[in-house]
């Protein structure tokens, strides 16, 4: 049966609002990168799913935020951003044992970085500014470097399923294009909804691809078995164009749904995009610009900036009428 969000909500404050999240794989924990604060509070804190209780946090002197974060290594390491008063960024990487992370790229402020992507192993990673810088873990050496269409715009990418391909939005204007790591060439491109974007998401089949626009207005989804753009459900009710109104968007690891926060989960089934029922209002007045799914297990979570907190939802079988 196909996943549905279910009606457990486990919450967790934040000293600030998360910008880039991370499950690892088996949804046991939830690595966020937030802000510091006057009494420096932690930038990178590691959360159990079950219970919201702090398992580790990484923190420097001078460090404004935490940019990006990702689980590396089956999900026993973690690479990050720092960013500094001059907006500068410092690529890390720290073992969860550790308290001592390993510096691995210092980037000028005007590269732009705002997060980190990785692959569904956590064999490579990806810093994304206004390129995307391509890592290979075991090896520490950057494997591709895609530059984007305008330096002073982002980029958008997220991995193909086995890690050899890029989905990028904002390495050409106006378009997704898939970008072959090996080849070190474009493969194949979808027209986007803004010139650049809020985000790129491809379900962990790979069968469907959205495309957020620009402070995400605009969603585009295309159903790529099919070769088609899907605009609107059965009824046409729920309509998918250039003036959508989104979050960030999740998935689910059945590729059966797609979710952002409005207030409530709000879901729909894939490829017919039928809206699914809402829980009630879990976040009222809070705007979420953050969220993430795990790979490999029924979870998704939500970041909200107002009351600096992570919703986590457990994702369960749709129930049979």
């Amino acid at each position: 049966m196909p996943l549905v969000v279910g009606p457990q909500i486990q919450s967790a404050r934040l000293p600030s609002m998360p910008f880039d999240m991370d499950f690892s794989n088996d949804g046991a924990l939830l690595a966020c990168a937030t802000t510091s604060d006057d009494q420096a509070a932690a930038a990178v804190r590691v959360l159990r799913s079950a219970d919201g209780s702090l398992v580790t946090t990484f923190m420097q002197s001078s460090v404004t935020s935490a940019r990006g974060i990702a689980f590396v290594e089956g999900g026993h390491q973690l690479v990050f951003l720092f960013q500094r008063e001059d907006d500068s960024t410092q690529l890390l990487r720290a073992s969860l044992e550790s308290r001592d992370p390993t510096p691995l790229r210092r980037y000028d402020a005007s590269a732009r970085n705002h997060s980190i992507i990785r692959d569904r192993t956590g064999a490579r990673f990806a810093v994304l500014g206004n390129q995307i810088e391509v890592w290979d873990v075991v090896s520490g050496n950057v494997l591709a470097t895609i530059v984007g269409d305008d330096k002073d715009f982002a980029v958008q990418a997220t991995f193909s399923a086995d890690g050899s391909h890029i989905y990028a939005y904002g390495v050409e204007r106006g378009a997704v294009v898939k970008y072959d790591l090996q080849a070190g060439r474009q493969v194949a491109r979808w027209a986007a909804p803004t010139d650049f974007g809020a985000q790129v998401l491809v379900t962990p089949d790979e069968r469907f691809l959205v495309a957020a626009g620009a402070s995400y207005k605009g969603v585009f989804i295309y159903d790529l078995f099919a070769g088609q753009r899907l605009m609107s459900d059965a009824d046409d009710v729920a309509q998918f164009n250039e003036r959508t109104l989104c979050t960030p968007w999740v998935t689910a690891l059945d590729s059966s749904l797609v979710c952002c926060l409005k207030l409530s989960p709000w879901c729909f089934r894939l490829p017919t995009l039928s809206r699914l029922s809402s829980t009630q209002d879990v976040a009222p007045g809070a705007r979420c610009l953050a969220a993430t799914w795990a790979q490999e297990a029924p979870m998704i979570a939500f970041g909200t900036l107002e009351d600096a907190t992570v919703r986590l939802f457990s994702l369960v079988q749709e129930p049979v009428l």
